[in-house]
């Protein structure tokens, strides 16, 4: 079962068997925390990097990588996916120079940095319901303060190009027989974009 809050959502993941998965694209930073098993994903910056029991991979939006999960002989992979708000990211990470948003796939050893207390703090956060507001959105900022002091990267969404925002809009409907030039021109109409000259191909 999924826990969420409107700032923070954790998701579980478990598979019994090996899988691979190709293309994938991450329109939000998402963190995954290792139970059981590794994972084992191509960057396009970094190239091949492996996590494993304990780890803490950290996807940064916009990156389209392919990615295994990989149980061990007598145990399923087991991970959890954690998801921060836009706003509460910003908050965080809103004086980050430029040069630094670049980053690509980051990750964090159970060994040199024990991931897990962060997660463990989240999941207690969330379990808490009869406090203001205001104290455990301060504490599902935490982390990520934490994160930050690791040296870790987060980019700003407000940072969106063309192609995210022609992903978001196929997202919105998925039942629609979406063409390349249609969903840049809807997408163009619906933002005030200016007319075709802004290097966008139809192979977006």
């Amino acid at each position: 079962m999924d826990r969420s809050d409107c700032d923070v959502s954790i998701a579980p993941v478990s598979q019994a068997t090996a899988a691979r998965f190709t293309d994938l694209y991450f329109r939000r930073p998402f963190l995954i925390f290792i139970r059981s098993g590794s994972k084992v994903v191509t960057c396009p910056l970094h190239g091949e990097i492996e996590g494993r029991e304990g780890d803490v991979m950290i996807f940064p939006p916009g990156v389209v990588l392919t990615m295994e999960n990989r149980p061990l002989a007598d145990r399923h992979y087991q991970a959890e996916g954690v998801n921060f708000s836009d706003d509460l990211i910003a908050e965080v990470f809103t004086q980050t120079p430029v040069i630094q948003r670049k980053a690509g796939i980051q990750l964090l050893r159970a060994a040199s940095h024990r991931p897990e207390a962060v997660l463990r703090l989240l999941k207690e956060t969330l379990a808490t319901t009869n406090l203001p507001p205001e104290i455990p959105r301060h504490r599902l900022m935490e982390p990520l303060i934490w994160l930050k002091h690791q040296g870790v990267v987060l980019p700003l969404l407000g940072e969106d190009t063309p192609h995210a925002r022609v992903r978001e809009l196929i997202e919105r409907d998925l039942s629609h027989d979406w063409r390349a030039i249609w969903a840049c021109r809807r997408r163009r109409c619906a933002a005030g974009w200016p007319n075709p000259g802004m290097g966008f191909q139809a192979s977006c």
